[in-house]
């Protein structure tokens, strides 16, 4: 029996039915290769369609969010200004006090010179009164001098920074709209196009404007109304609180011998000689908020002798006062009505109030002092001098024109909130991106592999192009941000742990993406 081929006609009969089954898994694998193509391809669409709606978010993220961190910088900046104009103009007020001081200084020593004069033809003493003369009075008009010098070369200095404060503030700002493509149009199309180079800005100028039109009901340059004169009252306020001590008050006691010691405490008289004197920045009228601010400043110094009423009772009845030194000066701004106020009706509170403090009783008591401290309540003779002495020509001897004392508000112009009474902290308007890249710009099957059909209408099913195609055959997307104010309590800790509301005073602004609103969204739907 021939085993072989039995054997080799079961071999035979096994790979034919091997190559069957081969056969048929080939036209298997044959009819699922296109839709496994289509898969791949469809999944590659998706993927290039997902990648470029993140990039154009990205982009729209990234110019709102930089059109408000250079709105953050300007307010910052403003910030940075106007802290630096307060300063300055405390520096103003130091320059008027040292003038007034110099020459009550002078005032003093041409006084005790005179009388030295005739001290120092008493027999053996007299040549030790003929030194000091000659050391008093030689001090005396270097006192006047060295003053009168410092402020005839510092004060035309101190006007130009603060016009050059001024300007820069409203030339930063106005740096904000080049173009006439509205707020920071060109830096927001150069972003857009560092993110994404082939989308671009739908309608940006129609945003801006938006934007600019809400911007300017938030912070602008204080024009004219009533925010010109809250916010000039508050910048005088703030002036006169930064200003060091010898600005605010030079008034003190002398004491022995020019004053009773204290050994005759009960005695019913007491005697004594008192230095009264200080600065102010007020309204030229304070019944006019736009009369303009002035600096101004009164020396004097005065004795007295004052007797009680009844014997060892009763209060002091003066019988005796002499002012005997005096000296006075003010920044001269575009007026000639300005005179020293001549009534202690006129508190510093009435002259430089802050109106944002009006009902806080406690603010308002630590600006209820006389005028020039005890001029006029505790040496009226001495203020009188100083006004017939000083007030006619003190223009000349100041050169503070209109031109550099910002016209005839005496404070230069700058930059405020609009409205200081609301908490404008996170309330800030918010600048709309939207930005869109166009379907046909996608790397889809087509446009990167060249894959094409020519199938019916009737087979849209097989057409491999990208289907992302919508309203505005493009791949839209929009971002919101605005500006907020945060002083950081860990860095920059308040001594009284409130705090901080919004202000141009503070460099804590910062910018933040937001969420858009249902109406934003319409909004970005609906645009062209």
């Amino acid at each position: 029996m021939d085993c072989s081929k039995h054997v080799g006609c079961g071999n035979t009969i096994g790979a034919c039915a091997i190559s069957l089954e081969n056969g048929q898994a080939a036209l298997f694998s044959l009819l699922l290769l296109p839709a496994a193509v289509l898969g791949l391809l469809l999944i590659f669409n998706t993927g290039q369609a997902t990648a470029t709606k993140l990039k154009v978010q990205n982009a729209a993220d990234a110019a709102a969010f930089s059109a408000m961190e250079m709105q953050a910088r300007q307010m910052n900046l403003d910030a940075y200004l106007n802290r630096a104009s307060i300063a300055n103009e405390a520096a103003i007020g130091q320059a008027v006090s040292l003038l007034s001081w110099g020459r009550y200084a002078k005032s003093a020593a041409d006084n005790i010179v005179l009388v030295l004069g005739y001290l120092k033809a008493i027999p053996y003493i007299g040549q030790a009164f003929a030194i000091a003369q000659q050391i008093i009075e030689t001090e005396g008009k270097l006192a006047d001098y060295s003053t009168q010098s410092y402020a005839l070369a510092y004060l035309p200095l101190a006007n130009a920074s603060d016009a050059a404060f001024s300007g820069a503030q409203a030339a930063f700002n106005g740096a904000l709209f080049l173009n006439g493509q509205g707020f920071a149009g060109p830096l927001v199309e150069q972003v857009v196009k560092l993110n994404d180079p082939q989308a671009r800005l739908v309608s940006p100028a129609a945003l801006s404007a938006t934007y600019a039109s809400a911007r300017s009901n938030y912070v602008s340059g204080v024009g004219s109304g009533q925010m010109k004169r809250d916010s000039y009252a508050r910048q005088a306020s703030l002036i006169m609180e930064s200003s060091d001590a010898f600005t605010r008050d030079r008034s003190t006691s002398l004491g022995s011998p020019l004053s009773r010691p204290s050994a005759l405490s009960l005695a019913p008289f007491k005697w004594g000689t008192r230095k009264e004197g200080g600065s102010q920045l007020a309204l030229v009228d304070p019944a006019d908020a736009d009369s303009g601010y002035v600096w101004s400043g009164m020396d004097t110094i005065h004795t007295f002798i004052q007797f009680r009423r009844y014997g060892l009772f009763g209060g002091w009845k003066t019988t005796f006062d002499r002012s005997w030194a005096y000296g006075g000066a003010f920044s001269k701004p575009d007026t000639n009505n300005f005179y020293y106020y001549q009534s202690e009706s006129h508190n510093w509170s009435q002259a430089w109030v802050d109106p944002d403090h009006l009902g806080d009783q406690k603010q308002l008591s630590l600006r209820s002092m006389p005028v020039y401290q005890g001029n006029w309540s505790n040496d009226a003779r001495g203020a009188n001098q100083v006004v017939s002495e000083y007030s006619d020509k003190i223009s000349t001897d100041v050169p503070l024109g209109p031109s550099s004392r910002g016209a005839s508000s005496g404070i230069a112009p700058f930059r405020d909130l609009v409205d200081r009474q609301a908490d404008n902290t996170d309330n800030a308007p918010s600048y709309l991106v939207v930005v869109e890249h166009p379907v046909s710009a996608v790397r889809d099957s087509v446009t990167a592999l060249g894959i094409s059909q020519a199938a019916p209408k009737r087979a849209e099913w097989t057409d491999l192009r990208l289907q992302t195609k919508g309203a505005h055959d493009a791949i839209r997307a929009a971002a919101k941000a605005q500006v907020y104010f945060r002083r950081p309590d860990s860095l920059w800790p308040r001594a009284d742990g409130r705090d901080e509301r919004a202000n141009l005073y503070s460099p804590f602004w910062s910018a933040r993406l937001v969420d858009m609103s249902p109406a934003d969204r319409a909004l970005v739907q609906g645009l062209p």
